[in-house]
């Protein structure tokens, strides 16, 4: 199992939610310690839906780990929708 580096602010990022390929910036990351010492939060800005509680795919090197996703906000002036994921990164 090839081990998933946690993204880094402004950097690109791919997602598969639904049959689809996402490919965004990373807009934040966040160490979450309470959740375990390689959790973190991710968040991306999309035009694309998403379900809050489903499970996305990060993508990174030809590798991909489930992902949850935390929260999905819309922002009707911007039509884009802040999206937050959380996953473990033991790489880091």
């Amino acid at each position: 199992m090839k081990v998933m580096k946690k993204p880094i602010k402004g950097e690109a990022v791919t997602i598969r939610y639904n049959d689809a390929t996402i490919q965004s910036t990373c807009s934040e990351v966040v160490d979450v310690p309470h959740k375990g010492p390689d959790a973190a939060r991710f968040v991306i800005l999309s035009k694309e839906k998403f379900g809050n509680g489903r499970q996305a795919y990060f993508m990174q090197e030809g590798a991909e780990a489930g992902m949850i996703i935390e929260s999905v906000i819309t922002d009707e002036r911007e039509r884009k929708n802040r999206v937050t994921f959380y996953g473990l990164f033991p790489a880091n």
